[in-house]
């Protein structure tokens, strides 16, 4: 759209764009965490059940699929398994190590949030017209993809992977020796 100036007007600029998908992420994070906390679960243990429904994956693929510490996952997936959510298997590659799969208690509990969840998300886009939800849903598809194709090039790798590779170049060491003061600095007379 030409503004009369010679300057093509966007109709969305990023600050109203990222402001829009910022808010709608918030009203997504809420809903999932009240429908989660229904079942007395938290939102990464829905993400665990997701991820767990249709694959058998190692603890360290299911740290990188979750975007967690291995310590962490450990904690969540020993109160899952406490809970009958999921189960621990022995990897027929590793004696060493487990594969974790959902339960049939898993499964059912993963399949009602799901039902709640696209309840809940036909009653958000309810508001849209039928054409302009298709349009919507088929741009966010494509904003997922298209984040997960840079997450999947992106050498830093994911959040987690990115913060401990921050922290590592900005705090030192416990064990580092602190470096000499220069010649005249801070001296006491």
């Amino acid at each position: 759209m030409d503004s009369g100036r010679g300057l093509t007007a966007r109709v969305y600029d990023s600050p109203k764009l990222a402001d829009a998908l910022l808010q709608l992420s918030f009203l997504l994070d809420d809903r999932l965490a009240r429908i989660a906390a229904e079942h007395d679960l938290s939102v990464i243990h829905v993400r665990l059940l997701r991820v767990l429904r249709d694959r058998e994956p190692g603890m360290f693929e299911l740290a990188q699929q979750l975007d967690l510490k291995k310590s962490t996952l450990s904690g969540l997936v020993n109160r899952a398994e406490r809970r009958g959510l999921v189960e621990r298997m022995a990897s027929p590659d590793d004696g060493r190590a487990a594969k974790l799969r959902v339960t049939a208690e898993g499964r059912k509990i993963s399949r009602v949030i799901d039902e709640r969840v696209n309840a809940e998300m036909e009653k958000l886009a309810a508001v849209l017209p039928g054409t302009e939800r298709d349009r919507f849903a088929r741009a966010v598809s494509q904003l997922v993809a298209g984040g997960a194709r840079r997450l999947a090039t992106d050498p830093a790798g994911s959040g987690f992977r990115l913060r401990r590779r921050m922290n590592r170049r900005t705090r030192p060491p416990m064990n580092a020796r602190r470096p000499p003061r220069p010649a005249g600095a801070f001296s006491r007379r």
